[in-house]
């Protein structure tokens, strides 16, 4: 649990997580440098590379056959939206699996569309609505997938990220960044020669998926925590207890919007940095370590047979 007293934060407890939108400018990655965060310019000739190279790009028409059978889980799926993206929500929800239950919150209008799923609507900090989401849908041994409201996949590739995460063993999950994303870490960026990179990090939007245990341990989350940022430190923990996390290169999202647009940055930079600090990092690429990958050439997860190549 994270105490705030009078402007200072502690962690208590590393079992008690909370989500966070993560920080970016659109052509920039952020690293802390001297207890400050700082942004590197990404150079438009990069984003050009990588979208030319996103046709060499085979894991999404390989990765099926090697799942073979391998079901969509029970999944359940919750989203604080804006009224302006409700036509990106619209899309997620189309491709979300037939029995997947929704439940959404209304940050300003409710739209007429979207009322049978809306639970509320109103103001509100993040971790207070996704708890709330959360809670409205009792877990009964279902996956949980957090979506932010400007945040896209290629047609077929949610299904796809969801066998896998089951297939792959992951307890949290997320899709890879495609060239065109406003992505906040490299790390998180596509790599063309794997299905899944696992390690200590999986950040906490636009778009990711706790396993029913990962589910049952990480919410609530604590709300102290506000808009969340930060929470990477803490779900790191979580590695060493057992669990296994995943970046999925399989597949990709789309990142449309600009992050921390309607709240104060500044404060929320401050809060990663004191909870960075307390649990022992000097930054956050010391979470970005890769502990094994999931091979193109290699027809299941090295560790599902107990070695991690």
């Amino acid at each position: 649990m994270l105490e705030t007293d009078q402007g200072s934060t502690s962690v208590s407890s590393p079992t008690q997580m909370s989500g966070c939108w993560g920080f970016h400018s659109r052509r920039s990655v952020p690293i802390r440098v001297a207890s400050k965060v700082v942004r590197l310019h990404v150079p438009s000739w990069r984003r050009a590379s990588r979208q030319a190279l996103q046709i060499l790009h085979v894991a999404p028409r390989l990765l099926p056959r090697l799942l073979g059978e391998a079901s969509t889980p029970p999944t359940d799926f919750i989203c604080v939206y804006r009224a302006r993206n409700v036509k990106v929500v619209l899309r997620m929800l189309g491709d979300l699996p037939p029995d997947c239950r929704v439940a959404l919150w209304a940050l300003d209008d409710q739209v007429p569309v979207l009322a049978r799923h809306t639970i509320g609507a109103g103001p509100g900090l993040r971790i207070v609505l996704l708890n709330r989401l959360a809670a409205s849908l009792a877990a009964e041994d279902r996956w949980l997938i957090v979506g932010d409201d400007d945040v896209r996949m290629p047609r077929g590739q949610l299904n796809l990220w969801l066998r896998t995460a089951m297939y792959a063993q992951l307890d949290l999950s997320q899709p890879t960044h495609l060239a065109r994303s406003n992505a906040s870490w490299q790390v998180n960026r596509q790599r063309l020669v794997d299905y899944v990179r696992i390690g200590r990090w999986v950040e906490a939007g636009p778009l990711l998926a706790f396993s029913p245990i990962a589910r049952e341990i990480f919410l609530p989350m604590p709300e102290e925590l506000g808009m969340g940022w930060g929470v990477e430190a803490i779900w790191a923990s979580g590695v060493d207890r057992g669990m296994r996390f995943g970046i999925v290169d399989a597949v990709g999202m789309r990142h449309l919007g600009q992050v921390a647009s309607q709240y104060a940055r500044s404060e929320q930079e401050a809060m990663s940095l004191r909870v960075l600090g307390q649990l022992g990092y000097a930054s956050f690429s010391e979470l970005h370590d890769e502990r094994g990958r999931w091979w193109l050439w290699q027809r299941t997860p090295p560790w599902r047979d107990g070695v991690v190549s």
